[in-house]
């Protein structure tokens, strides 16, 4: 009887994978496609600015909060921006009040200081860390802070992309263009501006850039949301938003773009709930991603997403949202495919997510 069973066994797994079944009731089916359940092997580390102000080390991998490194000394002013180092053994953080100080990771040993004025964009590679403030754009060598070049191209700038490839960067020049910059010697290489059919420029807040795509992807003031193609110097298309103050990502291997929209104008009774999900080369809305239902004093509201970022995988987003209102949220992790939100990082809704970048884990 044993040898008879087995030979049916045998006989049902091969017919099986000969013509195929729909793989509700056949997990071990070889022909049938098994979902990847695995998550970027990196860190998101999220500045949170609702007391304490702390930076958090999230586990992507591991969905969960691993450390956190709360300073009230370095953070008096509770306005904080921080990168991690290309290779992950450098935590850079930017304070409005102090300047620049670089821990080691994973001991969040201070290693260097160093005081600048004024605002900063910061943005990390190799062994270097390139900074944007008043006095224009600076290059430090990691982990000393040690400055190497210091230029002011005569823009008033905004968020930075990298180019490796040229040896170059994106950034906006206020109020209405994009330049790119040579990493060299910090001199304008080509701009753009955005214009509408009449000429008249809009005011950039946020913006992303593929190269893959060749695509420029923007939140204006006027709250709209344009993709711009460089090739052409057109503006693909509008879309009216709600709000100006949000964030957006692009990923380039699904071809979408992720916009979240504040809401935060205190007159508007509606509240927000929603991430726009955008074709990336034509711009055309494909679909929502949903913030109601997760908070649980008040599940039929929806959560102000302010900050995003997309794991280099492409597969999750890490979004850090707020209660309606610009009250303290939470931060989640969205499962891109699925549309929705698959774990909620802190247990409270009191933190307020106002920075989140993502790296590898130390060596």
């Amino acid at each position: 009887m044993k040898t008879l069973f087995r030979i049916i066994g045998i006989c049902t797994f091969a017919v099986l994978g000969l013509v195929g079944c729909d793989g509700d009731d056949c997990p071990t089916c070889p022909t049938c496609p098994k979902e990847d359940t695995s998550r970027y092997p990196g860190y998101a580390y999220v500045t949170t600015t609702s007391l304490p102000v702390a930076v958090y080390i999230i586990d992507i991998e591991a969905d969960s909060v691993v450390d956190s490194l709360v300073d009230e000394q370095l953070f008096p002013f509770g306005a904080l921006q921080v990168d991690v180092s290309t290779d992950g053994k450098y935590l850079i953080a930017l304070n409005y009040g102090i300047g620049l100080t670089l821990y080691e990771l994973p001991s969040f040993q201070v290693m260097s200081q160093r005081v600048i004025n004024g605002y900063a964009y910061l943005v990390s590679w190799k062994n270097q860390l390139l900074q944007q403030g008043t006095e224009g754009f600076t290059l430090y060598q990691l982990p000393s802070l040690e400055p190497i070049l210091t230029r002011n191209p005569d823009i008033t700038s905004g968020m930075i992309w990298l180019d490796e490839e040229t040896n170059s960067f994106m950034t906006s020049a206020f109020p209405d263009s994009l330049v790119t910059i040579d990493l060299d010697s910090l001199s304008v290489k080509q701009s753009w501006r955005i214009a509408d059919p009449q000429g008249f420029g809009y005011t950039i807040r946020k913006f992303c850039w593929s190269k893959e795509l060749g695509m420029v992807y923007l939140i204006v003031d006027g709250t709209a949301f344009i993709v711009y193609d460089l090739n052409t110097s057109q503006v693909v298309s509008k879309t009216r938003i709600r709000d100006s103050f949000g964030d957006l990502r692009v990923n380039p291997s699904e071809k979408e773009v992720y916009v979240t929209d504040p809401m935060r104008d205190p007159t508007d009774r509606e509240y927000p709930g929603n991430v726009y999900v955008f074709d990336a080369q034509t711009g055309a809305l494909l679909d929502l991603i949903s913030l109601y239902g997760i908070w649980p004093d008040f599940p039929y509201a929806g959560m102000a997403a302010y900050e995003i970022e997309i794991t280099p995988d492409g597969k999750d987003l890490i979004l850090g949202f707020g209660r309606p209102r610009f009250a303290p949220g939470n931060v989640a992790r969205v499962k891109i495919k699925e549309r929705k939100v698959e774990k909620l990082y802190f247990k409270d809704f009191d933190h307020f997510p106002s920075d989140i970048v993502i790296g590898p884990k130390p060596q």
